[in-house]
């Protein structure tokens, strides 16, 4: 891979007594990303930020920023990735399936048979790749997030309450998003067929070993973690109805939310574990017990804000926790814009990427939203021929032809590699209206133009 040119093209903002601040750098063909990122710091829409993009195998972007004067905050600062981390996944098992370990169309029961109770012994690992496994919630809490820890996982703790789990399948259709028991039901398979019997945390650690990715943190890595910052409903109101001539912080606007451009896309998510929902048989609880009485924004909050930081960062939950910054995800990447170069065959990356399926996501007050999940597990982006308003203006817009999937508030891993192109944009402020990522995409589509030359 490429290495970074620290000694070309330091970057600054620092006005005096001002609380801005960017650094890092810029390849000048792509100084148009680092003008946009500045537009970011400077009107208040971020407060710590990091992007770093490859093309080829050169990094063409390194760039870290403050607009809250958090002087510590730098490139190699690590923080939650929330879904991105589905991507990992994804690798993760593509790698097993280059090693002949397992087919994606194997029932999970063949290499796990206690799994098969309760009705799930047909259920295929291509199935909870693509999020249509019937186990995107849970009947009941799991105890304790300390459950997740990598201890209690050899002990199978998470393995043995998944195992009396039955499916339950949504009124609209199979697909229904795994916000976290994805990762959860994956690693127990991870460590079935691993040789090793290793967990999801160990295979990222030893055979990606790439700096600055980390699932399962141990005690002496906690500080390498900074806090982010949830915003509220009062928050998002507030914002809705400020002027569009002041400065904002959320650009959303009362007719945006007419639309369903943000709320519209809350609804579509309305099942993910930490939203109470209902099925004909029962309520359905949150993932972990410590998490039972909050909302959406509290989850977050409960997360890493406070006295369960430790508990959060320790766990291995691939599909929400694992830590990184943008420089180790924009290296993994490029590796796969590069057809999986040094971590996998050709074979297995072509298999990864194969067989898109249109499944519907939701409805929005404008439309459908319908996601385009491959058979290894990560979403092509692309807009069908009858392409809803909500598809086309937020969902795909700006980073058609990327692969990977996007992190709640902001955070994005993905890759398009038609143009080789590797990128990672990492964020501490949680803007929660913004659940497609798109504020992230604008810059993907700058850096697409600049490669375009237009």
């Amino acid at each position: 891979m490429g290495q970074i040119n620290s000694s070309e093209g330091l970057l600054a903002l620092d006005h005096g007594t001002s609380k801005v601040h960017l650094g890092g750098f810029c390849d000048k063909k792509f100084l148009p990303v680092k003008q946009h990122l500045e537009k970011l710091l400077k009107s208040g829409c971020e407060e710590n930020l990091q992007l770093c993009i490859y093309v080829g195998d050169k990094c063409v972007v390194d760039l870290y920023g403050t607009a809250v004067g958090d002087w510590t905050y730098n490139a190699e600062t690590h923080q939650p990735i929330f879904s991105s981390g589905k991507s990992i996944e994804s690798i993760i098992m593509a790698m097993l399936y280059d090693k002949g370990l397992f087919c994606y169309d194997d029932k999970i029961a063949q290499h796990w048979p206690n799994f098969g109770q309760n009705g799930k012994e047909n259920i295929k690992i291509c199935d909870v790749l693509r999020h249509e496994s019937g186990l995107s919630q849970f009947s009941e809490s799991i105890p304790t997030i300390r459950n997740a820890w990598y201890d209690n996982i050899k002990m199978n703790k998470i393995g043995a309450f998944i195992e009396k789990e039955k499916q339950h399948f949504p009124r609209i259709s199979k697909f229904e998003y795994h916000a976290f028991s994805r990762g959860l039901i994956l690693n127990e398979v991870i460590r079935r067929i691993d040789p090793k019997k290793r967990t999801m945390g160990e295979i990222l650690r030893e055979d990606i070993n790439i700096e600055g990715i980390l699932l399962g943190l141990r005690e002496d890595e906690l500080s390498k973690v900074v806090p982010y910052k949830v915003i509220s409903p009062i928050f998002i109101l507030q914002q809705i109805l400020t002027p569009w001539w002041w400065p904002k912080k959320i650009h959303l606007t009362f007719n945006d939310v007419v639309k369903g451009s943000a709320f519209g896309v809350y609804w579509c998510v309305a099942q993910i574990p930490y939203i109470t929902t209902n099925y004909n048989d029962y309520k359905i609880p949150k993932t972990f017990g410590e998490l039972d009485k909050y909302s959406i924004f509290e989850f977050f909050d409960r997360c890493m804000n406070c006295l369960k930081i430790d508990d959060f960062l320790q766990s291995e939950i691939s599909s929400a926790g694992i830590m990184a910054n943008a420089r180790g995800l924009a290296k993994l990447a490029s590796i796969m814009a590069n057809k999986g170069e040094h971590l996998m065959s050709k074979e297995a990356w072509n298999v990864l990427h194969s067989k898109p399926k249109k499944s519907l996501f939701g409805n929005t007050a404008d439309g459908k939203l319908r996601t385009n999940f491959t058979l290894g597990g990560v979403n092509h982006y692309t807009n069908f021929t009858d392409a809803s308003w909500f598809e086309t203006e937020k969902f795909n817009k700006n980073r058609e032809g990327f692969y990977g999937w996007v992190g709640v508030g902001g955070s994005i891993l993905q890759w398009h590699p038609e143009l080789q192109i590797g990128f990672a944009f990492t964020t501490t402020f949680l803007e929660l209206t913004d659940l497609a990522s798109a504020r992230g995409a604008v810059l993907q589509q700058i850096v697409k133009d600049c490669l375009r030359g237009n």
